[in-house]
């Protein structure tokens, strides 16, 4: 095996661990910054946090058997109103409360709790206590006090992007792109903008590869619910020919930097959350790299779909 070969299955090994790594690092929670909790009886319950579609609560005392998103504050909320939880039981996240106590996971159905948060709105839980008790939490609304943060607070974005692309300059070096799909595609916001970064692999008519990348993304343009955004770095592809490259030789280290523009549909706005465009999204993306290598050299055009 070359030095080069050699190099691109490390390249290789280290592309795979990353991307599990990164998709474990995903799965967040948002907790309210400052505390809900309810005394009903001799039962305590207490919003922890929600997480995709579901919200887990701590319960001290009689179990609850359901629970409702209800519009509106808690003094207008009762049990048996709004959306009904799709299903009530034992958190399976393996996420640890924030006092330690037992979770109780509700799930509700796709998009009903994103969609409550948008307005001002409350979850009810119907309690099992011989007399079917009713405990209501505050959820969302404009007050300060009913604000989320996600984990430690930093705010990620996770996604994926498949794109096919075309060569611009270099098409006998690098061929046709069949394919450019990043499977794990990750950053952290800092400020106005997000240092990401993606791993992946891409298929062409003459060439096959791993990549990963590092750029710099922002979202300067915001109008209503579509975010335009920048992004440039740096990108570095092992890369193995088909048969072999116009020098001879069968493997290279294509390299060289990266832009891009995407098109991206955000959320509504929700109350107590950061800035939709720092949420998850999904849209269209337009890239370009310069790769070259010791005898090789191309510019590509790519066009696809992104999530984050």
């Amino acid at each position: 095996m070359s030095v080069g070969t050699a190099g691109g299955a490390r390249f290789t090994a280290v592309l795979v661990a990353t991307a599990l790594a990164l998709a474990a690092a995903s799965c967040q929670v948002a907790r309210p910054v400052f505390p809900h909790s309810t005394t009903v009886g001799s039962t305590t319950v207490g919003l922890d946090h929600v997480r995709d579609d579901s919200v887990a609560v701590t319960v001290r005392g009689a179990p609850v058997r359901t629970g409702w998103l209800v519009d509106g504050p808690p003094s207008g909320a009762a049990c048996g109103t709004g959306v009904v939880a799709a299903a009530a039981g034992a958190e399976t996240h393996r996420v640890t409360a924030s006092d330690g106590g037992p979770l109780v996971e509700l799930r509700f159905p796709r998009g009903a709790l994103y969609d409550h948060f948008t307005r001002p709105s409350s979850l009810a839980l119907e309690l099992q206590d011989g007399a079917a008790s009713c405990a209501v939490l505050p959820l969302s609304g404009a007050d300060p006090a009913l604000a989320y943060r996600t984990g430690s607070g930093a705010i990620w974005n996770a996604g994926r992007m498949m794109t096919v692309f075309l060569p611009l300059v270099g098409r006998e070096q690098i061929g046709w792109g069949v394919l450019d799909w990043d499977p794990v595609r990750m950053g952290r916001w800092i400020g106005p903008v997000r240092p990401t970064g993606a791993v992946g692999f891409s298929l062409s008519s003459r060439v096959n590869g791993f990549h990963g990348a590092a750029s710099l993304v922002g979202y300067p343009l915001v109008f209503r619910r579509v975010a335009l955004g920048v992004g440039a770095g740096y990108e570095v592809r092992p890369s193995w020919a088909h048969h072999t490259f116009a020098d001879g030789d069968g493997f290279k280290w294509l390299h060289g930097p990266r832009v891009e523009l995407l098109v991206m549909v955000v959320h509504d706005p929700l109350l107590g959350w950061p800035p939709p465009v720092k949420l998850r999204k999904a849209g269209f993306a337009l890239w370009a790299s310069r790769l070259d290598a010791d005898g090789f050299s191309a510019t590509i055009l790519g066009l696809g779909f992104v999530t984050e």
